[in-house]
């Protein structure tokens, strides 16, 4: 098993405030750096169920998104 783990910036498409989440990018093969990078850089402002759905769609992995909004912590994964 192959595990990936990033920083990642999303606005909020609700308040346009700015998240930070840790992304964890999880594969049984081999993905590219520049293709989890270029697909992290293509996300449109999202929600971040919509942010990790994507990301596991375009990746073809399971993806675990782990952020703070208003001090709630909350984590999604598919």
């Amino acid at each position: 098993m192959n595990r990936y783990e990033l920083k990642v910036v999303a606005s909020c498409p609700s308040d346009g405030l700015r998240d930070l989440y840790t992304v964890i990018i999880e594969s049984e093969r081999t993905i590219l750096v520049e293709d989890i990078l270029a697909a992290t850089q293509a996300l449109p402002k999202s929600y971040q169920e919509d942010i990790t759905r994507d990301l596991a769609r375009i990746l073809a992995a399971r993806v675990t998104t782990i952020g703070w909004h208003y001090g709630v912590k909350t984590t999604c994964s598919m």
